[in-house]
């Protein structure tokens, strides 16, 4: 469950090849039969009986001077490295680093070359430093998003600050044969070869094939430093290059990479290059006949001829190999020793991460740590990648019990986990969402946190009300990391619900639609937040589950009778991947904006993202606790024979640390809990900057639209008191069964469809129920 497609890195020319890995050191040769990138690169070292093998890349994240969305070009010779860029539409920044990229400073670029709402199109450095620029006018077209329009402008800029000096290159391209004034005409992806040579794309519209200015075609030109009459062109059907020595390499669609004669132009008779990664990625070392090349799984290093592959830095103990956080952009070869890694974060800015071989660090981590998951967990693959991140002498592998397209249920999952559990072999944390965590307790199958949390809990660190459902006999056996509350999102005036009953009044007043709500997403959301009124002393209650369906039946009729049929359509009743979290497509608000448009008349989910709350603000609307108390969490535990006991727990602590609760700050959209330490939520709902509510919020009302026209505010303080308030009275964990919620909502969606009664639907799902339960060995 990949936020970004996974790209497949190589095709061997022969599939039985023999690949050999450096596995993070040049000193240590292992072989490797490559089975493709679903295979990971396994390591062995012939040292390691003589003592401890050492050489292994340390990974720095390194800051820049300025932010970044748009990486131009990056060059570098020996130490220095230089690159440009853009940050918003019409901004240009100059950055240049002494020591191989690990430090940084801004170069002053005046600004008054630009012309007035013109932006940079492309930029490539060219001999001595100096920079060449493409530059197009943005356009007025609200839809266009400022993109670069009409005929491009080019410069040469020398040198920075007061001894800068910039001349206008004349270009001798076509004539234009069509209007461009709602397209860009120019050179795009320029590149110089630092001998006098200047190349780049032009990309036109083909006479006669216009569909909406989509129909181009494209064509490489090299053109002298100083610019005139172009010395060649060539047709070609890519749209990106890199230039390295006397070749020029083009981005073909399918993956292929094409190879030119940098003074000819001409196709190269060694052919093509099947790297299936951007060019951006690759880094093409000609002289040493070397490729690198960076994707999510890790650096590697291969010949030209593509008969040897080198594992350099492993993705899965790198920042970039979590695809949550980032996706990798560009990879620059400073040397075999150093590698730079741009990637772009969940905010579309730019993070360089750097990576130095270091001859002292531990080829093979001291720590080994293993992390399960009975579904696949975004959150918990950035836990991981964090910890990994910072500890380098410790090595996370993350298992998932039901991995896509198993043919597992929960059910053989739980078992298998079990027996190795009890065998000694299971993993040494556990994330307990989905698993019968209440039975491990009972059983003795988790360690004992108590001692770590004591000092946290007393110095009121942590929301101690969100750990104490989670305590047997006054031991803390499973901990909560994050949380969300079950809400109904509505007109700031409404008054509160506090019972099913009532939310069913609220429902069937309404003068318009109520809700987005499909029967079975409707039936799992209230089993979990109701459920406790329905388990009672051990037993499943015949008639609080008969009172929960004809309530759905109630919100359900109003849902269809209020609702219009083309808003209905769009109501998917898909029943959830069974190998994913069963939290994860109910996690959200996601329907707040139909509440200001006046299609619906509230919203209903898990409030668990800032962004959301002061989006209710902005948009005059409230959210109340439908179900007393109740509140959903990720939790985690450690198994008490964990050969790792001492990393297990560093890695809760880690999690639980008001460095890593930041990720529940709502500065990552995709991350939609809110954090259990007191101090980071404490921080999180002080107003921002204004440069930060910028960055957040600056474009969140435009995505949903013009006509709203809102005039941004940051909640106050009555408003944050009352949900703090409502935060310190949350007792009462959500069920999160994934069987019984679909138990719920698979035979509750046939009584709502009129295809099977009440009475007969109560007794079929306490019947599923009653077997599924003693498999588990409760009693019910």
């Amino acid at each position: 469950m990949k936020k970004k497609a996974i790209a497949v890195l190589l095709i061997l020319l022969l599939a039985s090849l023999p690949v050999f890995s450096s596995a993070c050191a040049p000193d240590k040769n292992a072989k490797q039969q490559s089975e493709g990138k679903e295979e990971q690169a396994k390591e062995t070292s012939d040292g390691e009986q003589e003592g401890t093998a050492k050489g292994r890349y340390r990974e720095e994240l390194v800051s820049l001077p300025v932010p970044f969305e748009t990486i131009f070009d990056v060059s570098w010779e020996e130490h220095t490295v230089r690159l440009v860029g853009e940050n918003e539409p019409g901004s240009f920044y100059y950055c240049e680093s002494s020591d191989s990229g690990a430090g940084w400073q801004k170069k002053d670029v005046p600004m008054d070359w630009l012309p007035k709402d013109y932006r940079v199109v492309s930029a490539c450095f060219a001999k001595e430093g100096d920079v060449i620029v493409s530059a197009g006018k943005m356009s007025e077209d609200v839809l266009a998003d400022q993109h670069a329009v009409g005929v491009y402008e080019y410069f040469r800029i020398r040198g920075t600050g007061s001894e800068q000096k910039v001349q206008s290159l004349s270009l001798s391209l076509p004539k234009p044969e069509e209007d461009y004034s709602d397209a860009g005409y120019g050179l795009s992806d320029l590149s110089a070869s630092g001998e006098g040579k200047l190349y780049g794309i032009l990309k036109r519209k083909e006479p006669g094939k216009e569909t909406e200015g989509m129909m181009m075609s494209s064509q490489l030109y090299c053109f002298p430093e100083e610019g005139g009459e172009p010395l060649w062109s060539q047709e070609v059907g890519a749209g990106r290059i890199a230039l390295s020595g006397n070749r020029i390499y083009l981005e073909e669609l399918g993956g292929s990479v094409q190879v030119v004669d940098a003074d000819s132009g001409k196709e190269l008779t060694d052919g093509k290059i099947p790297l299936e990664v951007r060019l951006e990625q690759a880094d093409f070392q000609l002289g040493e006949d070397r490729i690198f090349y960076c994707d999510e799984t890790g650096i590697y290093g291969t010949d030209s001829g593509l008969a040897f592959r080198e594992l350099l830095v492993d993705g899965k103990r790198s920042r970039f190999g979590n695809e949550i956080d980032y996706a990798v952009q560009r990879l620059c070869c400073i040397s075999d020793r150093v590698f730079l890694v741009f990637v772009e974060n969940t905010s579309l800015k730019k993070e360089l991460l750097r990576y130095e071989y270091d001859e002292n660090l531990n080829t093979e981590p001291e720590q080994e740590l293993i992390v399960y998951s009975l579904k696949e967990n975004d959150i918990v693959e950035k836990l991981i990648g964090d910890f990994q991140s910072s500890h380098p002498e410790a090595y996370v592998t993350y298992q998932v019990g039901l991995e896509q397209g198993t043919s597992k249920t929960e059910a053989d999952a739980i078992n298998s986990l079990n027996t190795e559990i009890m065998a000694g072999n299971g993993p040494d944390v556990l994330i307990l969402n989905n698993l019968p965590w209440e039975d491990y307790e009972e059983q003795g199958i988790l360690e004992d946190f108590t001692k770590e949390l004591a000092l946290d809990l007393e110095e009121g660190s942590l929301f101690e009300n969100l750990f104490l459902p989670y305590q047997k006999e006054g031991k803390q056996y499973a901990v909560p990391i994050s949380f969300q509350i079950p809400v109904l999102v509505r007109d700031s005036q409404a008054s509160e619900v506090t019972s099913l009953e009532e939310l069913t009044r609220v429902i069937q007043k309404t003068e318009i639609s109520p809700l987005y709500r499909a029967p079975k997403e409707l039936l799992r959301y209230l089993a979990s937040i109701y459920w406790q009124r329905i388990e009672q002393e051990g037993s499943v209650s015949k008639e609080e589950l008969k009172n929960l369906l004809t309530e759905a039946e109630k919100i359900e009729e109003a849902i269809q009778e209020k609702g219009e049929e083309a808003m209905l359509s769009f109501i998917s009743d898909e029943t959830a991947d069974s190998s994913m979290d069963f939290f994860a497509n109910d996690a959200g608000l996601h329907h707040i904006s139909d509440i200001a448009y006046g299609n619906t008349a509230m919203a209903m989910g898990y409030l668990g993202y800032l962004p959301d709350f002061v989006d209710m603000h902005n948009l005059g609307l409230t959210g109340c606790a439908i179900s007393e108390h109740v509140f959903r969490s990720m939790l985690a535990g450690i198994n008490r024979k964990s050969s790792s006991m001492d990393t297990a727990k560093e890695f809760l602590k880690f999690a639980l640390s008001e460095e890593e609760q930041e990720i529940f700050t709502g500065k990552n959209f995709l991350i939609r809990e809110f954090p259990v330490n007191r101090r980071v939520y404490e921080k999180m709902i002080q107003e921002p900057s204004a440069e930060k509510t910028e960055e957040l919020y600056g474009n969140r009302y435009e995505t949903w639209g013009r006509n709203l026209q809102l005039t941004f505010t940051w909640p106050g303080k009555e408003e944050f008191d009352r949900l703090t308030e409502m935060i310190e009275n949350l007792s009462a964990p959500a069920m999160e069964d994934p069987v019984v919620a679909e138990t719920v909502s698979e035979q509750g969606a046939r009584y709502l469809s009129g295809e099977q009664g009440v009475d007969e639907t109560v007794n079929e799902i306490v019947r599923i129920l009653e077997l599924y339960f003693a498999e588990k060995g409760i009693e019910l």
